[in-house]
C-alpha cells in the first residue's frame, strides 16, 4: 500500500512533506488534489469544496501511507471546511495552537495574520496577507511555531482574492454529522451553494453591497439554506435595512428551528426594537436547545431589566423574584 500511495504522490505532484486529500469521480478520475490535517482519534480536516461530485476520497500521510474517507462528520459551510473520519490509526499532525498566531503558512505560503473581527452573523476571522503570493483558496494553515492555527479560506471579491484566517478553536465547534460521501453530495451542490460563498467574500471583504446583492441571490437560489438567511439579516443590518433584517432572522429560524446563532440575533435585535416579549421567547428557545447564547441573551435583558418567566417564577431586571 506505501509503494501505491508514493505513485499517486509522484503521479499527482502532490509535496512530499505533510498531509494531503485526493478526491475521486465514479470512473476514478481525479477531481481534486487539497491539503488536509489529520487529527487525534482519526479524523481529518479537509477542504469542503474538494468533496463536491466526489464518489471517494483517501488521505495521504506525509510518509505515504493510504487512508480512506469513510464518513463526512462535521462541516462548516461559511470558510469551507469539512471533518471527516479515515480511521484510527492515522497519523495525527501537530496540535492545535491555543492562541491567535501573528504568522501563518497555508501550502508552503508565509503570510501575516491581521486582527480577529466579527466578519458574518457567527464567529471571528481574521483577514490573512499574503503579499503577492498566492495561497491555497481553502487549507489548513500553520503558525510560526508549526501548530495549526485554524484553516485559511480563500474568497474572489471582483477578480481580486482575499483570503481570511478562522481560528483553530472554530475547527472543533463543528456540529457533528454521519454522511457517506454519496449521502453528502446527496444533500450538496457546487452550482446552488456558490451565491452564497460568493456573498461571504464581499460580506468579509466590507464590501456590503455586493454582499447584500449576492446574499440575496443565495437564498433566492436555495429558499432552504437557513445560514443564507441569517447571514442575509446580519448582512442587511450592516446596509441599515433594520426591519428587513427582523424578517430574514426569522425566515432562518422558520427554516432550521435549531440554528441558535438566528436565535440570539433575533433576539437581540427584537430587544433592540422594544419588543421584549419576543427576546424572551428567543432566550427560551435558546435555554430548551442547551445553547452557549442563552447566557449571552439573557445579559443583554437583565441589562435592560427585562421582566422574565423563568420555572414559573416572575423575575425582574437581574434576576430577582418579583
Amino acid at each position: 500500500m506505501r509503494g501505491v500511495a508514493a505513485i499517486l504522490l509522484a503521479a499527482s505532484g502532490l509535496p512530499a512533506a505533510g498531509q494531503s486529500l485526493l478526491t475521486y469521480d465514479r470512473s476514478g478520475g481525479l477531481i481534486a488534489q487539497t491539503e488536509a490535517a489529520v487529527r487525534a482519534g482519526g479524523s481529518a480536516y479537509v477542504s469542503r469544496e474538494a468533496l463536491y461530485g466526489a464518489a471517494s476520497a483517501m488521505v495521504i500521510e506525509a510518509g505515504g501511507r493510504l487512508h480512506p474517507v469513510l464518513w463526512v462528520t462535521g462541516e462548516d459551510t461559511d470558510i469551507g471546511v469539512a471533518r471527516v473520519w479515515i480511521g484510527m490509526q492515522a497519523k495525527a499532525g501537530p496540535d492545535a495552537s491555543t492562541r491567535k498566531p501573528e504568522r501563518a503558512v497555508a501550502g508552503g505560503v508565509e503570510g501575516r495574520v491581521g486582527e480577529l473581527k466579527e466578519m458574518g452573523a457567527e464567529g471571528m476571522l481574521a483577514r490573512l496577507d499574503f503579499g503577492p503570493r498566492r495561497a491555497p483558496s481553502s487549507a489548513p494553515f500553520y503558525d510560526e511555531h508549526g501548530l495549526l492555527g485554524g484553516w485559511c479560506a480563500g474568497r474572489e471579491v471582483d477578480g481580486k482574492t482575499f483570503w481570511f484566517a478562522a481560528p483553530a478553536g472554530r475547527l472543533s465547534e463543528m456540529p457533528a454529522i454521519r454522511e457517506t460521501l454519496e449521502q453528502w453530495n446527496k444533500r450538496h451542490s457546487k452550482q446552488q451553494e456558490s451565491a452564497y460563498v460568493r456573498a461571504l467574500g464581499h460580506l468579509w471583504a466590507d464590501d456590503i453591497d455586493g454582499a447584500l446583492f449576492y446574499m440575496r441571490k443565495a437564498v433566492d437560489a436555495d429558499p432552504s439554506n437557513a445560514r443564507a438567511w441569517m447571514q442575509l439579516g446580519f448582512t442587511e443590518g450592516k446596509a441599515g435595512l433594520g426591519p428587513q433584517r427582523i424578517k430574514s432572522y426569522k425566515k432562518a429560524i422558520e427554516t432550521d428551528p435549531e440554528l441558535e446563532a438566528a436565535r440570539y440575533l433575533l433576539g437581540v435585535n427584537l430587544l433592540m426594537t422594544g419588543d421584549r416579549d419576543g427576546a424572551v421567547e428567543q432566550h427560551k428557545a435558546l435555554s430548551r436547545l442547551k445553547s452557549a447564547y442563552a447566557a449571552r441573551l439573557k445579559s443583554f435583558l437583565d441589562a435592560l431589566h427585562v421582566d422574565e418567566i423563568d420555572e414559573g417564577k416572575v423575575k425582574h431586571g437581574h434576576g430577582k423574584p418579583a
